[in-house]
């Protein structure tokens, strides 16, 4: 057994695994918070205001050089991050569409931008923050992807988005032991471009890197019954690859029992995502056998039937009881992950 050093995240696993609610210890013996404390500071109606924010950029194209909504969204996510004190990267690629062999992506150069004169290219951009842990060689990504199509996308994927931006506002008071990377991508809509690039520009020893993926999709819509009824609603899922199960199957189940453990009102469901034909930006990192965990609603077929890529993605529809509660399962879930090391 290793000999650590009491931290925030060593007390936090233990909080994750079912020790109950504990006081987490930094090596200042001044500073005193609880992760139970930090979960109850996500209030519902903040998160509402936050998803209202967002969505005033409009509807967030990320395939047209007309719209500067992406830009909009872009420059809000950054600043969002910023206050927190860390320092947001832009990874920048040129997006060109092939009429024969589909879209195709090479990164961005100043300098060789005239090589694509009268051509129709976009530029896409992803965002990263990291949060360095004691161990930089293992790195467990959090993602969601911050474009819309057609809609404003309040569920798909403003929900997403506030997600990633409240989970990254609480661990980053933490110390972990591997190293969280929080990825928005653009060009989900476009078949997942955002993330195809981000995982190109990994060698294959730099991808292995990756111990874990968590991508958030569609995790606010709850339209059944009112706010906070779960009776008869719809589950957040927990949802593995069904290509090749034995990547992420237990990634999923282990994921599934610490939130249980700490939400225990939650309804949890863990199935695969029903091929890469469906999803989101998890196919690209299934497609690199990366342990993935797809985040969203248990009944995607039904919300995309009725709302997805609509004008009737607005937040009227958005159950920010439910919502609230999926912020915190998404929270533990990678916080567990990051954090396991400390429990050798």
């Amino acid at each position: 057994m290793k000999t650590i050093k009491w931290s925030f995240l060593a007390m936090l696993v233990l909080a994750v695994i079912g020790v109950g609610s504990v006081i987490l210890l930094e090596a200042s013996a001044n500073e005193i918070k609880s992760i139970d404390k930090q979960l109850e500071n996500l209030n519902k109606d903040a998160l509402r205001e936050k998803i209202r924010d967002f969505i005033s950029i409009g509807e967030r194209n990320a395939y047209t050089s007309r719209n500067t909504n992406i830009a909009r969204a872009r420059e809000y996510i950054c600043k969002e991050i910023s206050v927190l004190g860390i320092e947001p990267d832009l990874q920048r690629f040129i997006i060109r569409r092939d009429e024969t062999s589909g879209f195709k992506l090479k990164p961005y150069n100043e300098n060789k931008l005239h090589y694509y004169s009268g051509q129709r290219i976009v530029i896409g951009e992803n965002i990263t923050a990291r949060i360095s842990g004691n161990d930089a060689s293992k790195v467990v990504v959090l993602g969601a992807h911050y474009d819309s199509w057609r809609s404003l996308g309040a569920n798909d994927n403003a929900s997403g988005v506030i997600c990633l931006l409240e989970a990254l506002k609480v661990l980053s008071q933490f110390k972990f032991e591997n190293t969280i990377e929080f990825v928005f991508f653009t060009a989900e809509e476009q078949g997942y471009l955002g993330s195809k690039f981000y995982l190109s520009q990994f060698l294959e020893d730099e991808r292995r890197s990756i111990v874990a993926a968590f991508i958030v999709d569609m995790i606010g819509n709850n339209p059944d019954k009112g706010e906070g009824e779960y009776e008869g609603k719809e589950d957040i899922n927990l949802m593995y690859d069904k290509i090749k199960p034995w990547i992420s199957q237990k990634l999923a189940l282990d994921t599934a029992d610490a939130i249980r453990k700490c939400l225990p009102d939650l309804p949890i469901a863990v199935s695969h995502s029903g091929g890469r034909s469906r999803g989101s930006d998890n196919n690209k990192f299934q497609e690199k056998e990366i342990a993935t965990i797809f985040i969203s609603e248990d009944k995607p077929d039904e919300y995309s039937t009725r709302f997805m890529h609509t004008e009737n993605d607005t937040i009227e529809y958005i159950d920010f009881d439910f919502f609230a509660q999926a912020v915190k399962a998404v929270i533990l879930s990678v916080a567990a992950e990051a954090g396991k090391e400390w429990l050798k």
